[in-house]
């Protein structure tokens, strides 16, 4: 495992799924935004289990989410690769789904989420997102199956850790939308 994978969803989602409470806004349980510094000691997590990482690659809808990791993790003596790109158009108030639906935006929301999921999928051998993003479940099942048979490995999940479930949990959705874990070593 030379290298991590981070999607970090922010913009749009935490932005109009915030709540206005005492002047602070406070994020629902449904779509809970997580600061860099969560992605980081993710990242952190990967790097101690196996030291021979040495890059990550990072996708986002969030120029400060970006820089944010570049600056957290370049010190720490890892390589930071993210696509350039005009991060600035998902600081809005309307989900980036919703913008796909306007001519002008539908190329570049889909082309920008391909190249992002295309930059993960060919670069990372581990992987740090959600389980409440498509993209970073897409971008997991992209890394660990043709992406990673075109590197020479077997074909099957990757190294991961996804904030928002128990670290190393087997996750699957249920019939009714909703989650069960089993985590190593907690009885159910």
């Amino acid at each position: 495992v030379r290298s991590v994978g981070v999607h970090v969803r922010r913009g749009d989602a935490c932005e109009s799924w915030a709540v206005r409470a005492g002047g602070q806004h406070k994020r629902p349980a449904e779509r809970p935004c997580y600061p860099s510094r969560l992605y980081v000691a993710a990242v952190e997590t990967l790097v101690a289990e196996y030291p021979t990482i040495s890059t990550v690659v990072v996708a986002s809808d969030a120029q400060d989410a970006v820089q944010d990791l570049v600056t957290a993790l370049t010190p720490r003596g890892l390589r930071v690769a993210f696509l350039e790109a005009n991060r600035t158009k998902y600081a809005a108030a309307r989900f980036i789904e919703e913008r796909r639906f306007r001519p002008e935006a539908a190329l570049d929301v889909t082309l920008d989420i391909a190249a992002d999921l295309r930059l993960l999928a060919r670069e990372a051998d581990a992987f740090v997102g959600t389980a409440v993003s498509w993209v970073s479940r897409l971008a997991l099942l992209a890394i660990g199956g043709g992406a990673a048979s075109e590197r020479g490995k077997l074909p099957g999940l990757p190294p991961y850790v996804l904030l928002d479930r128990p670290y190393r949990a087997v996750t699957w959705e249920t019939e009714r939308g909703g989650w069960h874990c089993r985590a190593p070593g907690v009885p159910h």
